[in-house]
């Protein structure tokens, strides 16, 4: 069972059969009160939460489960603030472990309250998609939803334990697991030219779950997130290359909220964008976006614009996290494995780029959402 960078805040545990040791290994990492809270949504808690439940009772928690609202429609204020009055209620104090089990937005929602109930409970996560697993559970970012913004409310909390377990991911529909695959082109994109290597070279294996490739990517992931971590713990300045394709895909799914997409999704599209972003402006050869694209195509990911207008996105990409004195900053990759934060960026290279995104095939996808595919002459806005 690996442990990755355990001089980290947090002790990140990845193996499989692990979800039904989560009590086991918040004892072995330290914690020592009694009571443990257990935030999940209906699939990972069906699936999932007797094992989890059973594994703290084992290790001596009195373990109270509270069920959360599906979809990103969750990370919301309304919702954080029922669970905070849930907590009040039920008396739970700073003693307390609160335990996120589910998808991206169960650990955000978790961390988030974990991080202001009280000022601050512990707090573990247990993944149980591919996203979560190789992105959201790590590194203590923690936000919710404010109209007409995405994440724009939270927090760094960094949990004291957390558990990955691949088997979970057996569970996860084809859209969902080729969702986390975007966030893996991610990383081969920004951090590492031999992770996107190992991505295209194990495509097909990863798509059809073999283990030892899941087991790999997840694994490395974790590994070239953590030591990124080491270099920039509280999201002061290195960890913002994480954001590629996220300036497109959080304006994205604000503006097509509720029916699409799905994060995955937008990450996917904002990565195209990104890649012909780069090549308008003369930061890098065509090629280098063409390769990202073609590979997240493999996964089944869209890589075209839906249609929806260039001006509605433009306004709406206004309100990224990584907006400085009003002026947006894009994440551009040079070649895989260097990425820089780009401010300099003219509004006709950001419109051209758009339209080069909304021309891309439309080719088959894995995806869940109907937004990819409309009529063709039917633009939003």
């Amino acid at each position: 069972m690996p442990l990755i960078h355990s001089e980290l805040p947090s002790r990140i545990h990845v193996g499989r059969r692990l979800v039904a040791r989560v009590g086991e290994l918040l004892r072995a990492d330290g914690h020592r009160g009694n009571r443990a809270v257990v935030l999940s949504g209906q699939s990972a808690r069906r699936l999932y939460g007797n094992a989890v439940v059973s594994s703290l009772r084992g290790a001596g928690y009195q373990v109270t489960t509270l069920p959360l609202p599906s979809g990103e429609g969750a990370k919301d204020l309304a919702v954080a603030a029922r669970i905070f009055q849930e907590l009040a209620a039920r008396r739970v104090d700073r003693s307390a472990v609160l335990i996120g089990l589910g998808g991206g937005v169960v650990t955000d929602l978790a961390g988030y309250v974990a991080a202001n109930y009280l000022r601050g409970l512990s707090l573990a996560q247990v993944p149980t998609t591919l996203l979560a697993q190789v992105d959201a559970s790590v590194g203590g970012k923690c936000a919710l939803n404010v109209a007409p913004g995405k994440n724009n409310v939270g927090a760094i909390h960094h949990p004291c334990t957390v558990v990955v377990d691949p088997d979970t991911l057996s569970s996860l529909d084809d859209s969902r697991l080729a969702g986390g695959f975007a966030e893996a082109v991610k990383f081969g994109a920004v951090l590492s030219g031999a992770y996107l290597a190992l991505l295209e070279r194990d495509a097909e294996a990863l798509l059809a779950r073999v283990p030892v490739a899941l087991d790999a990517i997840i694994e490395d992931a974790l590994e070239l997130k953590t030591r990124l971590l080491l270099r920039d713990l509280n999201d002061e300045g290195e960890q913002e290359l994480l954001l590629f394709g996220h300036t497109l895909a959080g304006a994205l799914e604000v503006l097509l909220f509720p029916e699409g997409p799905t994060h995955g999704e937008a990450v996917a599209i904002g990565i195209s964008f990104a890649g012909h972003l780069a090549a308008v402006s003369g930061f890098a050869d065509p090629l280098t976006g063409e390769r990202l694209r073609e590979l997240l195509r493999r996964f089944g990911l869209p890589t075209a614009l839906p249609p929806v207008s260039a001006e509605r996105v433009v306004a709406a990409m206004r309100y990224d996290k990584k907006v400085r004195d009003g002026r947006a900053r894009f994440v551009l990759v040079r070649r895989p494995g260097w990425a820089e934060i780009c401010d300099r960026i003219e509004p006709a290279a950001v419109l051209e780029a758009l339209r080069r995104t909304q021309e891309e095939p439309l080719a088959p996808v894995r995806s869940v959402s109907a937004a990819f595919h409309p009529s063709p002459s039917k633009v939003v806005g």
